[in-house]
């Protein structure tokens, strides 16, 4: 997806539909941009939480393990946004994160 694109997309999601459109460029010219199959893990549990990031389509389910069955404890759709976030004092992710579709 080309910078223009991305930029459009993320100017329709409800969070950030009032950010101007320079700022906006600014985000996507700093960003990288994954790709994960269903079941592809985004997260470990472990893992450091040190980047923002904005689910530009799917599912993203988090769960943790407990005694040796794994519990979703949430869930991220297309538009969220989540990560290293200015308020956040998370600093590992204390569960894992798979892409559900």
């Amino acid at each position: 997806m080309e910078k223009q694109q991305l930029v459009k997309a993320l100017s329709q999601f409800e969070l950030l539909t009032d950010i101007p459109e320079d700022q906006l460029e600014w985000v996507v010219e700093r960003a990288e941009l994954e790709t994960f199959e269903k079941g592809g893990l985004f997260f470990h549990k472990g893992d450091r939480i040190d980047k923002l990031f904005i689910l530009m389509d799917g599912l993203l389910a988090f769960r943790i393990e407990q005694n040796g069955q794994y519990k979703e404890i949430g869930r991220f759709e297309k538009g969220d946004i989540s990560g290293a976030l200015p308020y956040s004092r998370a600093e590992t992710a204390l569960a894992i994160y798979l892409a559900e579709n």
